[in-house]
């Protein structure tokens, strides 16, 4: 009875008056007995609970109701808001109203019309998936869209929108229609000069438009025009200005269109009123490089004085190492005439460090004094020998080490070399007697000790400071301590020694602040999956210490899911000192309805069957998402090649064995054809095969590893077979069915959709297979391993190192082995100088001409060693060298180690947007049979839309 509502409410309502007034400052409690919710399908109850901390038939205080209102206004999901308590007058108890009104969500943003670009068409569209709709920003991102495809030479084209909502989500799709129209092309340019102030105006104008004659391509009659051609012009057009001594020139562009014709002519007007330099005499530097030391100096009026043209030249010849150059300037009407002689290069011999007392400096300085044969005796020169000087001083200590004066000696007899005379005022050497850390409230944990020790009685370097800081801060942020601050302070200490020695104290004062810890997970965006299961399958448990890692699985398990179209996990107000960190979650659903299509294709060097090796693999899946509102997904696939045929339909839903896997209940038949007769175009046998598998995995990211198993039964069919795979005729002429069950790990740290990608792939399985009914075939276990180890040698240059191993335990024969549990080695993706599954161990029969035939037998154990030397030539393209080893085995495991076989060759791969092009051709270095081919060759591309 002392469970009911109206008792817990007048029970509350007493100790609530009894505390009143034993302490007046404790605010008063009420009892929650309903909540109402008026969300617009935008959240539930059980989310409003877990953000407000306000649950029915618990109590609540005003101070928790401001703070659901600081919550609920994270979300930002709201254009408005209330929260509001209602009394009941017969149980004296709350129920809380909660009234909200949703904002519009862009969920999508869909460009149409055109197939190039799309990508700078989308990125002009300020508005992000998941963002609030603006139709102020949306009718913006449509006008700059609008003038970037103007600026692509689409003068005539348009730009249409249209914004599709649904009204129970809250969400709104925007479809841009660009229409391009015809292109518009130049078939008209023209230079306009602009020279007030020149009296020899046509000297000069023959000679500008001699050097822009070599802008244009007299070949091409027409351009397409572009704003970014037009650009390009304008640049070379100013540099062969430049080149010719107008270093200051004024370019304007004038376009004139006929969209009647789609015509454009293209005016170039140059406007020049400073004089033409023209350089005489110079051999060292360029006369680009003379012309660059003057455009700074250039004034917009005539009168550059020549003081200022002779300073600016005489640094770039120094900087060079020519310290006597001599310029004269020899000014006309319309030019400036340069005359330079540059003399002869300095080299520096030797370089003396000292004192004002002539006295040499410590050990680790006068090692600077030593330099290289025919050494420059360039500005930049002395400025690296000056700096590194200053800065190897500072770290032994002398702080104040100053430059007093620097001086070239040439002598008589070399006129050419000279010695660098460098005064130094080293100062006092600092020495770090000794360091101390302290901290402010209670030590904060480290896991690894710092040891301020060792920075003792050693000449102070002021990277100490910076060095320490960051070690104990980064200490601290591996620990949670985001908000730490290290002060360090250096303190002298009295000391008897020399005047010229300084000793130091140096204190570090520790302040970690708080540790951040987690917060709520706030959803933004949209999603009809009930909140519990995004909580569920992020995994973020509120209080506990941020780690970034968990983070991120949590993101890879909502983003494979794979029924939301947007996932983004971000922390609220990094900069805030206040702990925990609530995380934003902001995910939008994906269609529920997604039919996909997978094009691939193989081409091989076979023979002398190359149709049946040469197939176009067509794959179809049709998904339906979340149809039960559990993450669940419901797919139908259809694959078909020369070879193989596939039909399957699989149901996946996370919680169905566990929270922490992808689990799914898979229905397939399929019909594989055995191409394993190397003489002659028919197949070795034909496998009809069907079943029901239950599988459950982890989901599959880098760096993450991978652990499931599968479970199901099979009935196989094997008819037609022809040649000699070493076949017991029970497994030929019987209908057999198996239960097998398959544990599996998986590590990939390697991106194979990216270029020089380094790190590890480790995958291992084991099936255990049992016939149902027997028929000479008996239980057995196959195991398998791959190790693969990826390493950069260079920017552009790598290694690839592949093991792959195998063997199936079996009390029976080899001939009692499905051909489906056999190993077979050969093709693209294991022995490249062999076709696919056709390594040896072969089998002879004979053909109906009369002739031996050979049919590949595969293995009961598999060893496969590739070693790839690869070279990136660009972003997108990649050439790989490979040996390649493998070896089969049927009885025991020493013939793995005897009947080895290798192949040399090279390959390439092109990175596309819609798949990776593999081509690879491998030369055997022992042949199997007489008539084998001496390589073979296979192109391969898998590509999805």
């Amino acid at each position: 009875m002392l469970a009911t509502p109206v008792i817990q409410c007048l029970l509350l309502i007493v100790a609530a008056f009894s505390c009143g007034k034993a302490n007046s400052i404790i605010a008063p409690s009420y009892f929650v007995e309903n909540i109402l919710l008026q969300s617009k399908n935008t959240m539930d109850i059980e989310e409003f609970s877990y953000l407000t901390d306000i649950h029915i038939g618990k109590t609540y205080t005003e101070d928790d109701l401001q703070k659901a209102r600081d919550t609920l206004s994270i979300k930002k999901r709201f254009k408005s808001f209330s929260l509001t308590t209602q009394l009941n007058p017969t149980t004296n108890c709350h129920t809380i109203v909660c009234s909200l009104e949703p904002n519009i969500i862009l969920k999508r943003v869909k460009i149409r019309g055109i197939l190039t670009n799309k990508t700078q068409y989308e990125s002009l569209y300020s508005l992000q998936a998941g963002e609030i709709f603006s139709l102020a920003q949306h009718q913006a991102s449509i006008k700059a869209i609008k003038a970037r495809l103007i600026s692509e030479g689409f003068l005539n084209g348009g730009v249409t929108s249209s914004i599709s909502k649904n009204e129970d989500s809250h969400t709104v799709k925007v479809t841009i229609n660009l229409d391009t129209g015809p292109r518009f092309f130049i078939q008209n340019i023209q230079y306009a000069l602009n020279m007030p102030t020149y009296q020899s105006k046509e000297e000069h104008t023959k000679d500008i438009q001699v050097a822009l004659t070599n802008i244009f391509n007299p070949l091409v009659h027409r351009y397409q025009y572009t704003q970014s051609i037009l650009k390009t012009w304008t640049k070379k057009i100013r540099e062969n200005l430049i080149n010719l001594g107008f270093l200051n020139p004024k370019i304007h562009v004038k376009i004139v269109a006929n969209k009647d014709t789609r015509k454009v002519k293209v005016i170039f007007v140059i406007t020049h009123s400073t004089p033409r330099f023209i350089v005489q005499g110079n051999r060292a530097c360029t006369q680009r490089e003379i012309f660059n030391a003057l455009i700074a100096q250039t004034e917009q009026k005539w009168g550059l004085k020549s003081a200022t043209i002779k300073h600016q030249l005489k640094l770039l010849y120094q900087t060079n190492g020519f310290w006597k150059a001599n310029i004269e300037i020899l000014p006309t009407n319309d030019t400036i005439l340069v005359s330079i002689d540059e003399g002869h290069p300095l080299n520096v011999t030797q370089i003396i460090i000292h004192d004002d007392k002539k006295r040499p400096l410590s050990g680790a300085v006068m090692s600077l004094c030593k330099i290289g044969l025919s050494s420059k005796c360039t500005d930049l020169f002395i400025k690296e020998r000056l700096q590194k000087i200053v800065s190897t001083a500072i770290k032994q200590g002398f702080w104040d080490c100053k430059i007093k004066r620097t001086k070239i000696l040439i002598p008589k007899s070399a006129p050419q070399t000279c010695i660098l005379d460098i005064c130094v005022a080293p100062g006092t050497q600092r020495i770090l007697e000794k360091m101390t850390v302290t901290h402010i409230g209670q030590p904060p944990h480290f896991k690894t000790a710092f040891h301020p020790e060792a920075h003792q009685n050693i000449p102070f370097d002021p990277h100490i400071i910076t060095s320490t800081r960051r070690s104990l801060l980064s200490e601290l942020y591996q620990n949670g301590y985001w908000y730490a601050s290290v002060d360090c302070t250096l303190t002298p200490l009295q000391t008897t020694q020399s005047s010229s020695i300084s000793n130091l104290s140096m204190s570090c004062k520790i302040n970690p602040g708080d540790q951040v810890r987690f917060g709520k997970i706030v959803t933004q965006g949209y999603s009809k999956l009930p909140f519990k299961n995004i909580l569920k399958n992020c995994q973020l448990e509120e209080g506990t210490l941020w780690d970034q890692k968990k983070v991120d699985r949590a993101r890879s398990r909502l983003h494979h899911l794979g029924i939301f179209e947007h996932v983004q996990l971000t922390p609220h107000q990094l900069t805030h000192h206040k702990s925990p960190k609530h995380i934003i979650a902001n995910i939008l659903d994906d269609d529920p309805y997604e039919a996909r299509l997978k094009i691939g294709m193989f081409a091989s060097s076979d023979a002398p069957f190359l149709e049946e090796a040469s197939a176009i693999r067509l794959a179809g899946t049709y998904l339906i998402k979340n149809p039960l509102n559990k993450a669940d997904i419901f797919s139908m696939t259809a694959q078909a090649d020369t070879n193989e045929q596939l039909m399957a339909a699989q149901y996946s839903v996370p919680d169905l064995f566990g929270t922490n896997q992808l689990n799914s209940v898979l229905i397939s038949t399929e019909s594989h054809r055995y191409m394993l007769n190397l003489c002659e175009p028919i197949e070795a046998a034909l496998e009809r095969r069907s079943g029901i598998r239950v599988s459950a995995y982890q989901p599959l990211s880098l760096n993450e590893p991978q652990i499931g198993w599968s479970a199901g039964i099979d009935h196989s069919r094997l008819i037609r077979h022809y040649g000699n795979m070493d076949l017991d005729s029970a497994l030929t002429e019987k209908e057999l069915f198996f239960v097998y069950f398959t544990p599996m790990y998986k590590k990939i740290s390697i991106d194979e959709r990216k270029t020089m990608s380094e790190g590890l792939e480790t995958f291992a399985e084991l099936k255990f297979s049992f016939p149902i009914i027997s028929h000479g075939n008996s239980p057995a276990i196959r195991g398998i391993f791959r190790q693969r180890f990826a390493k950069n040698l260079h920017r552009n240059l790598g290694i690839i190192l592949t093991l792959r191993c195998g063997h199936l335990f079996s009390d029976g024969a080899f001939a009692s082995i499905h051909p489906n549990d056999r190993f077979y080695l050969g093709g693209a993706d294991t022995i490249r100088g062999y076709s696919r599954d056709t390594l040896p161990p072969l089998g002879t029969y004979t053909m109906r001409n009369g002739e031996t035939g050979y049919t590949v037998q595969g293995g009961r154990g598999m060893l496969q060693i590739n070693l790839e030397l690869r070279y990136r030539i660009n972003r997108n393209a990649e050439l790989q060298f490979f040996h390649d080893l493998g070896a089969l085995s049927q009885n025991s495991v020493h013939e793995l180690f005897t009947r080895r076989y290798r192949t040399l060759g090279v390959g390439t791969r092109l990175y596309t947007p819609v798949g990776i092009i593999k081509f690879d051709i491998g030369w055997k270095l022992q042949r199997s049979y007489p008539e084998e081919h001496a390589y073979n060759w296979h192109l391969s591309f898998d590509g999805s839309f």
